[in-house]
C-alpha cells in the first residue's frame, strides 16, 4: 500500500534531481531512474499483449484462448477497419474485460499504423501491467519449457525486454483451410536458426517493460535507458541492424511460432490483401521472397501440441 510519507518521500527525490539536472544537464533518463525504483511504478504485474489486425475473425478466438492458456492476462487490440465480424467475435471477451478494442483505421499515407498502434499502448496502457508484448494475430508466443510465459519472465528479473525470434510455419501441403486448430494443423517450419541464405527469415517479435520505451517500433523498440537495441534471453544486447546474426537468436524458454502462409488458399488471400510498408504503402510481393527463402530447407516442430489438448478443453467449453 502506498502512504501519504511514500509520496511525500518520492517528491522530494524529484525536486533533488531537478535541481542537479539543472547543473549538469543531465537527462531526462536520471529522473526516470528515480521512477523505475519507487513503489508507483513498480506496482505494474501481470503480462498483456498489444497487436493490430483487419478481417481477422476465423482465427481470433484460437488466438486468444490459446493467449490466456499461456499466461496472457489482457489483450489492446487495434481495429484497422475490419469489416468480417470481428468485433462479434470479440464481444465475449469485451465484456469479460480480457480484451479492449481501439478503433484504427489508417487515414495517412504517411503514418505507419502498427508502430502508431504500438506507440499509443505504450503511451496509455503501460501501467496496466509489468509486461506487454507486441506480436500478431498469425504468431503463438508460448514457452516450450513451462506451463505459462509467466515463470520464464519471471526469471529475467528486472530485464527490460527480450525479444523472441520468429519460427516460420509453411503450408504443410494444405491447398485450403483445413478444420481443427492452426496450431496441430501446421507442423513444418524453416529451419531454425535460418540458415545463411534464409535470413529473410530472421525476424523478431518483443516482449517488454512498457514503462521503459521511449520510442515504438515493430520489431525493435527504443529504451530510456539505452536507445534502438533487441535483447535476447540471456540479457545479450544487440543493434536492430544486427537481428540476421544468428548467434543471436536463441528459442529456449520462449518461443514464437510465425504461421505467416496457413494454407495455400488462405496464403493468397493475405497476398491480395497486401501489407503496409514504413512508408505507408500497400505492398502486395511482401511474402514472395521469404516462400523462396523458406522452401530452401524445412523440418518438423511439434512443441505447441502439448497445448492442444487443453486448448481444443477450453474451446469446446466455452461454446
Amino acid at each position: 500500500m502506498i502512504t501519504k510519507d511514500d509520496v511525500k518521500g518520492f517528491l522530494r527525490k524529484i525536486k533533488r534531481q531537478r535541481r542537479a539536472n539543472r547543473h549538469t544537464g543531465t537527462e531526462a533518463a536520471s529522473l526516470y531512474s528515480i521512477l523505475r525504483n519507487e513503489k508507483i511504478v513498480r506496482a505494474q504485474q501481470g503480462l498483456a499483449c498489444a497487436t493490430i489486425l483487419k478481417d481477422e475473425a476465423p482465427y481470433l478466438e484460437e488466438w486468444i484462448e490459446f493467449h490466456v492458456l499461456v499466461g496472457f492476462e489482457h489483450f489492446y487490440i487495434y481495429d484497422n477497419g475490419s469489416t468480417d465480424g470481428t468485433l462479434d467475435v470479440l464481444a465475449p471477451y469485451i465484456r469479460k474485460n480480457i480484451v479492449t478494442v481501439i478503433p484504427w483505421k489508417n487515414f495517412s499515407g504517411k503514418l505507419h499504423p502498427q508502430k502508431a498502434a504500438n506507440a499509443h499502448a505504450v503511451a496509455n496502457f503501460a501501467d496496466a501491467c509489468r509486461w506487454m508484448a507486441f506480436f500478431d494475430v498469425d504468431e503463438f508466443l508460448f514457452s516450450p519449457t513451462h506451463k505459462t510465459l509467466l515463470e520464464p519472465l519471471e526469471k529475467l528479473g528486472d530485464q527490460i525486454c527480450v525479444s523472441v525470434p520468429w519460427q516460420n510455419f509453411g503450408t504443410n501441403g494444405h491447398k485450403t483451410a483445413p478444420d481443427g486448430l492452426v496450431i496441430e494443423n501446421y507442423t513444418e517450419k524453416a529451419e531454425f536458426p535460418p540458415l545463411p541464405a534464409q535470413r529473410s527469415l530472421l525476424r523478431y517479435k518483443t516482449i517488454l517493460d512498457p514503462t521503459r520505451v521511449s520510442a515504438a517500433g515493430t520489431h525493435a523498440f527504443h529504451y530510456v535507458d539505452s536507445g534502438p537495441m533487441l535483447m535476447n534471453v540471456k540479457g545479450t544486447r544487440a543493434a536492430p541492424a544486427e537481428f540476421e546474426d544468428r548467434e543471436f537468436a536463441i528459442a529456449n524458454d520462449f518461443q514464437l511460432n510465425h504461421y505467416f502462409t496457413r494454407s495455400e488458399e488462405e496464403l493468397e488471400n493475405k497476398r491480395q490483401k497486401g501489407r503496409v510498408s514504413s512508408k505507408g504503402d500497400k505492398v502486395i510481393d511482401f511474402v514472395d521472397n521469404r516462400l523462396k527463402q523458406y522452401a530452401l530447407s524445412t523440418c518438423t516442430d511439434i512443441k505447441i501440441l502439448t497445448f492442444v489438448g487443453d486448448l481444443k478443453n477450453v474451446m469446446m467449453h466455452k461454446r
